[in-house]
């Protein structure tokens, strides 16, 4: 028996190590796609859709009267961000956490299973990472422009041309050629939308195993249901995110639609690869139902036959 419980503390303590490895790995791809991401790319610059159109007329000077005609998509007002990027760095970390917390303690709470903490963070680090770096790389590969461009670059009609860099902070413009798809957006459902999807399997197991107990109480019985409402929570918050890129005119519609694809995207990746049957793997006392085949043998334990007595004699 000892041996035994000594076979099976190594065999934790080797797979401990391995989720550890995993996870520091996972936080290095992280950093290395946050800082290679922007920049792997160069950000490509269209051409500006404006036009000027000659009246047919001389101005005062005797120089031709014209007038500039600027696209409007890319026409609409800065205005401050409802979600800034100071704020959504509070909320993914805050996903991440979560995400954390709810693999390291949920299992246990609900269905007794072992808290699997690293794991959850390596898939939250590995959707992150994975999203920042095709985010990066498909902004500055479409150089589509944002719908407030030409307020945020300084139009002067008179010149015909830009004289800031964007917002005036930024000493050139690609920040405002960065539209599409919303990193806003893939951002946010790359964590919360992973954060989803582990509530949601722990409900899961956490519903298979009160499935095979007897005399589940109704608290028990309701907490399944309760972790997938709980779990329709974050993405609802991502969606929010991504209807205030648009309203703020900071993306066109199309823009967060594939923000949102992308982050979904990782999410479901680092999920799948990291986390393959989350939730079931961490119950302690699972019942897997196998299908019985029909060539297979019963058993049948033979039961010694009690010798007749009087008294069953009188019986019968």
């Amino acid at each position: 028996m000892g041996r035994l419980e000594g076979g099976k503390a190594r065999a934790l303590a080797t797979v401990r190590s391995e989720d550890f490895i995993v996870l520091v790995a996972s936080a290095a791809l992280l950093g290395v796609c946050a800082v290679v991401g922007p920049i792997l790319v160069p950000t490509r610059e269209q051409v500006l859709p404006f036009q000027v159109v000659d009246l047919g007329i001389t101005n005062g000077d005797g120089t031709p009267a014209t007038v500039v005609l600027r696209d409007q998509t890319y026409d609409k007002p800065v205005v401050d961000e409802r979600v800034p990027n100071w704020a959504l760095g509070i909320i993914n970390i805050a996903g991440v956490v979560l995400t954390g917390f709810v693999g390291a303690f949920l299992p246990k709470c609900c269905f007794g299973g072992h808290g699997e903490g690293m794991r959850a963070l390596s898939a939250a680090f590995v959707s992150v990472g994975v999203c920042t770096l095709a985010a990066g790389i498909l902004r500055s590969y479409f150089g589509i422009l944002r719908p407030n461009f030409f307020d945020g670059c300084g139009w002067n009609n008179t010149l015909a041309a830009c004289t800031t860099g964007w917002k005036g902070e930024d000493h050139d413009l690609d920040e405002g050629r960065r539209s599409f798809p919303s990193g806003h957006t893939a951002s946010a459902f790359s964590t919360l939308f992973l954060l989803s999807l582990c509530l949601l399997r722990i409900a899961r197991a956490t519903r298979a195993s009160h499935a095979a107990t007897d005399h589940v109480g109704l608290s028990k019985r309701l907490l399944p249901t309760v972790l997938t409402v709980v779990a329709m929570l974050p993405p609802t918050g991502a969606t929010l995110i991504a209807a205030t890129r648009v309203t703020d005119y900071y993306h066109h519609t199309a823009d967060v639609v594939a923000g949102a694809f992308l982050g979904v995207a990782c999410a479901a990746l680092a999920a799948e690869s990291l986390l393959p049957d989350f939730g079931e793997d961490l119950c302690e006392g699972r019942v897997r139902v196998r299908p019985v085949r029909a060539s297979s043998s019963v058993a049948i334990t033979s039961v010694p036959r009690r010798e007749s007595t009087s008294s069953d004699a009188g019986r019968l």
